[in-house]
């Protein structure tokens, strides 16, 4: 068996290892517990915790993590365990084993973390829910412990300390002020930023920001999608491009609850049948775990389109979703991308609200007064919307058009929160007849 192969001190490191991580499965049930005690009853679906409270809550404060984190490491137990195990009952070709590698690596960096000062980050803790729904700000509807690291500096300055020059590459940096105000919040350390425009000529994109649409003002904010006939603006909007762009569409919404709510108005109003008989439709599913088959399937309709039964496709997906990063969609895959509204996280979020704090309590105000705290809420979201117009033109040759709907993204705060290469050839149009005859006159040059 496997504890005759270990020494008596190893195999006593391994029971304090299972000893730690039964005790932070028990957090939930303490808590859970503590939720049934309070007057009101109340269930908190997800809770904060400093490192402190987290390790009284889990009774691991007179553990010694320090030992076992270096144990771990030294030991490499964690690629010891397929060596192992040897059950006849497991197949070697399963993940059985490789899960059980990743996990022991998981705890073993959340052991560190909890080896942090109290304020360098929280613990989140989601009870989930019995039927798996989606729990709670950061939830999944599965029980679930997060560290979250408020101070980014502090992983960063042993780096920046045993090096003469640190190089950070990366091209979706912008804005880039946050990250040089994060990494480096007490160091005087000279910082040289150099910014290249993008590869193609500026001929070849088609950036614009679109203000109304067929009867009204765009403001897709979550008070503003109650406005009515704001959601059918986008079926009209859509319809009108497709009309006049090859190949395939991207369209992302700020959230799957607006790409819902979006369709089931276009439904309603007949917008995505008119819109189903130029291009064929595809939806990212949040509960669908074949992510891959739905793109698969998208660039094969694009692949087959011609000029008169099949003009190509569009595909409806979320910023911040799986389409939206790491996924590139070159050539007649992405000749339009149009992004609907601004991604704005949840201002009630404990997470977010913990990291505002933080920024607002050591950092300073710009000098238009915004606190760090509302920096960092609005450069989070445009980074989001930067993954996202990203998708498309991914080499020399290609080409394509943005379209912003929204207002707010004429605005000079928003505006210029949005790469260089896209902000300097930026067009603001206060009417769909005047930016679908702009794409048009784009793609007709094109060919």
């Amino acid at each position: 068996s496997v504890k005759a192969k270990l020494k008596p001190i190893n195999l006593l490191t391994c029971k304090q290892i299972v000893h730690c991580v039964q005790m932070l499965s028990r957090v939930f049930a303490v808590i859970r517990k503590q939720d049934q005690e309070t007057p009101d009853g109340r269930h908190h679906e997800t809770r904060l915790f400093t490192i402190g409270e987290f390790q009284a809550q889990s009774d691991l404060g007179d553990v010694n993590l320090f030992n076992l984190i270096r144990y771990i490491r030294e030991s490499h137990l964690s690629n010891k365990i397929q060596g192992y195990d040897h059950s006849p009952n497991i197949d070697a070709s399963s993940v059985t084993i490789h899960t059980a590698r990743a996990i022991l690596s998981e705890i073993a960096g959340f052991f560190h973390c909890l080896t942090n000062a109290d304020s360098a980050g929280r613990i989140l803790v989601s009870l989930g829910t019995t039927d798996g729904t989606t729990c709670g700000a950061g939830g999944t509807g599965v029980p679930m412990i997060r560290y979250m690291s408020l101070n980014s500096e502090d992983p960063f300055m042993p780096l920046l300390r045993q090096c003469r020059s640190v190089i950070l590459a990366g091209g979706t940096m912008e804005p880039i002020g946050e990250v040089r105000q994060q990494l480096l919040m007490s160091s005087n350390r000279d910082v040289t930023v150099f910014s290249c425009g993008h590869v193609i000529p500026p001929q070849n994109m088609l950036p614009i920001a679109l203000s109304h649409g067929k009867k009204m003002e765009l403001d897709f904010s979550f008070e503003g999608r109650k406005k009515g006939g704001m959601l059918e603006e986008v079926g009209e909007i859509l319809l009108e491009v497709a009309k006049v762009t090859p190949g395939g569409m991207v369209c992302f919404f700020p959230s799957y609850q607006c790409l819902t709510e979006c369709r089931a108005v276009l439904t309603r109003t007949k917008l995505l049948d008119q819109l189903s008989r130029i291009k064929t439709l595809f939806f990212d599913d949040p509960d669908r775990k074949n992510g891959d088959g739905i793109l698969g399937c998208y660039t094969a309709c694009v692949e087959r389109a011609n000029s008169t039964t099949n003009t190509g496709a569009v595909l409806f997906s979320v910023l911040g979703g799986r389409m939206s990063e790491g996924i590139n969609f070159s050539d007649d895959l992405g000749r339009a991308v149009v992004v609907v509204g601004l991604p704005f996280a949840n201002p009630s979020d404990p997470v977010l609200q913990e990291k505002m704090r933080y920024l607002n309590k050591n950092l300073k105000c710009t000098e238009s007064g915004r606190t760090p705290g509302q920096t960092y809420y609005e450069n989070s979201c445009m980074k989001s919307v930067n993954q996202g117009i990203g998708r498309a033109i991914r080499h020399i040759g290609d080409y394509a058009t943005i379209l912003l709907l929204d207002r707010r993204y004429g605005t000079d705060r928003i505006r210029n929160k949005l790469p260089h290469w896209i902000r300097q050839h930026l067009q603001k149009k206060a009417t769909l007849e005047g930016a679908t005859e702009a794409i048009n006159m784009f793609f007709k040059a094109k060919h």
